[in-house]
């Protein structure tokens, strides 16, 4: 290599022959091949090539010096080439003699020598890429990966650089084109897990329409609690308005969970109905309870079409929207019609109350004739809950979790994104969603929720359901202790109660079988949300059952929910993450690498020593990894040898 690029601030660093400072090699070394450098090794640094040629050369025979540099013109304080040279390379410069006795000469014009130069760095590169799809900002990443480095000077490479890369990295993605890139990342998330689904719907030219896929979380988060879903197309994801439809719902927790996605061309009944068939197929089938959606009519005769066993559930807070725009001027000008149409949408256990009350409010308010009650009415098994009481809902009215998912996407997503960037923001999403429950597991696993009436039924209870639910299950018991039973028809083995809440009149029918030992109550509590209703906790009270009969414990609200396997489309049991012991190990390593470097750090004889040990670490896992036929690619890629003479 042509010496033109040296630099003035070459250093050279002389070792005393005399003096034995060369590394010395472990037991593990057996053979001079196992350290000979060879062009296009990687190192961390500039320093760890020094380190390592200076470990070659003394099993050789002979020591180096530092020679000349090069730095980037972009950024003065970067090397971005280095020579390591014999310390016996050159000759001495002749000068006139001056009298004086001279030092022996050991320069002799060797010329054993290794370059490195500095390419771009892979880990580097990608570390910048993760972090752009993380959302973070491009100053942030490079200010972060300069501490990460000890400087700026020991990363090689600039702000401008990483803002370039991707950029570049953008490019190269738009010029496949997005059906390209879509199709390569569904098959390489297959390739990573067999239980990854997808299905891309094309039209009469060929063209990509609807896509929907489900991760393999998704599948077991579906079969688990898939029972109730939530769906909604509001959201729109890019510059193209193209809808994105989440299936959503609650976990045992009650948290969010995704059941799958689609990303649709349009919002049409045979758009609809392909993605519920695909959904059913990603699913073994199997349909959920209730659907939950807004007042789509296309959506509505799609999930006739294909779910027609499931119930569909208008949300009911879009309905009482609606009717604040509809109804506007009744709202205002009386006090009570918000009550009474409150009262018609929550109330009434009965067809015949509901009707009744349905028809006093409009004839008190003169609204027969009004059209938008007339196509409300028209579809009120679907928003009425005097309908939707015998329904499983997981004790939900509304699409709001929708709604709020929605506000979450807004955080992630960006209508400039690209596909690939969408899919990006979108795990994201996902990965801290999923993050809240391991979290809620670990709270659970810590502490008890706190009774707050000392009794055996509770303590029972608090330990078979989750914190959440719990909670919800202890108020409706304190609201029994408040319950009067007014009446008490005994015909063996039913038992018939009429119980209300004291100082109330609204009574409720429980009827108690002692045979079996099952509660029924008018309320319809535990058919709406699988847990037991105040007024039929009052009679088991009654009954001297003092502990909750099983059948009245539901598994999706326990904590051992996720217990057990579920299977994918294909038979196989779904593995959520078969990277994860690999994860494991990988964070383990880490972790002890870190512990060990941070103590080293501190005295520069350790530092020394670990330096050294690393190196000879580094050969060995490369000689294992050679053994199991497997290809070595180093975490971080920085120095690369480009030059070596012996």
């Amino acid at each position: 290599m042509e010496k033109d690029g040296k630099s003035n601030l070459e250093e050279v660093v002389s070792i005393d022959s005399e003096k034995d400072t060369t590394p010395k090699i472990g037991e593990n070394v057996d053979t001079k091949e196992d350290i000979t450098p060879k062009i296009g090794m990687e190192f961390d640094s500039e320093d760890e090539a020094y380190l390592y040629y200076n470990i070659y050369v003394g099993y050789v025979g002979f020591s180096i010096r530092r020679d000349w540099l090069n730095i980037s013109k972009t950024d003065k304080t970067t090397i971005t080439s280095r020579k390591f040279c014999c310390f016996k390379a050159g000759y001495k410069k002749e000068v006139a003699y001056d009298g004086k006795k001279s030092r022996m000469e050991l320069r002799c014009g060797c010329e054993a020598q290794m370059v490195i130069s500095r390419q771009k760095n892979a880990a580097q590169a990608a570390e910048a890429e993760l972090a752009n799809r993380s959302g973070i900002r491009q100053k942030l990443v490079f200010e972060f990966m300069s501490k990460q480095a000890g400087g700026r000077e020991n990363l090689g490479f600039t702000l401008k650089d990483i803002s370039n890369h991707l950029q570049s990295k953008r490019m190269r993605e738009m010029k496949e084109g997005e059906a390209f890139t879509l199709i390569h990342y569904f098959e390489m998330r297959k390739s990573e897990n067999a239980s990854f689904f997808y299905e891309i719907q094309l039209d009469v030219d060929d063209q990509i329409t609807n896509i929907f896929w489900v991760d393999p979380k998704m599948v077991v988060d579906y079969d688990l609690f898939g029972d109730v879903v939530c769906f909604d197309t509001t959201y729109r994801t890019n510059k193209n308005h193209r809808p994105l439809a989440p299936l959503i719902r609650v976990n045992h927790h009650r948290q969010t969970v995704v059941f799958g996605a689609a990303l649709l061309y349009d919002e049409t009944i045979e758009t609809f109905s392909w993605l519920f068939r695909t959904l059913l197929k990603a699913m073994c089938g199997k349909k959920p309870v209730t659907i939950f959606t807004d007042q789509d009519p296309a959506m509505a005769k799609a999930i006739a079409e294909v779910l027609p066993e499931s119930h569909h559930r208008l949300c009911r807070w879009h309905i009482y929207q609606n009717a604040l725009k509809k109804l506007n001027r009744y709202f205002q000008s009386s006090n009570s019609f918000a009550v009474e149409f409150k009262s018609c949408m929550c109330d009434h256990e009965y067809e015949d109350d509901f009707f009744q009350a349905w028809e006093s409010m409009l004839d008190k308010h003169g609204l027969q004739e009004n059209s938008w009650l007339k196509f409300i009415f028209e579809v009120r098994e679907k928003w009425a809950m005097v309908y939707g009481r015998n329904h499983f809902c997981a004790n939900m009215t509304t699409t709001q979790l929708s709604e709020s998912f929605n506000s979450r996407l807004r955080h992630y997503l960006k209508s400039t994104n690209n596909v690939m960037e969408f899919f990006s923001h979108f795990e994201r999403l996902l990965e801290d969603l999923r993050h809240n429950e391991l979290d809620s597991n670990y709270d659970m696993s810590q502490r008890l929720p706190v009774l707050r009436v000392e009794v055996l039924l509770l303590k029972n209870s608090r330990d078979v359901y989750t914190p959440k639910i719990f909670n919800f299950f202890q108020e409706e018991y304190k609201k029994s202790l408040d319950m009067v039973v007014n009446t008490c028809y005994d015909i063996s083995p039913l038992f018939e109660y009429k119980v209300c809440m004291y100082g109330c009149t609204r009574e409720h029918m429980v009827i108690f079988n002692s045979t079996d030992q099952t509660v029924v109550c008018s309320c319809n509590k535990f058919e709406f949300a699988r847990f037991l209703c105040s007024y039929a906790l009052k009679v088991l009270d009654i009954q001297n059952i003092k502990l909750l009969p099983s059948r009245y414990i539901l598994k999706r609200w326990t904590k051992q929910a996720r217990v057990g396997c579920v299977l994918d489309s294909y038979g196989c049991i779904v593995k959520e993450d078969p990277k994860l012991d690999i994860t494991n190990l990988y964070k383990d390593l880490c972790r002890n690498a870190v512990n060990i470097a941070s103590k080293a750090a501190e005295i520069e004889e350790a530092s020394v020593f670990l330096a050294k040990k690393m190196v000879e670490l580094n050969l060995d896992v490369e000689r294992i990894l050679k053994k199991k036929k497997q290809i070595y690619l180093p975490m971080k890629l920085g120095w690369i040898l480009v030059i070596m003479n012996m």
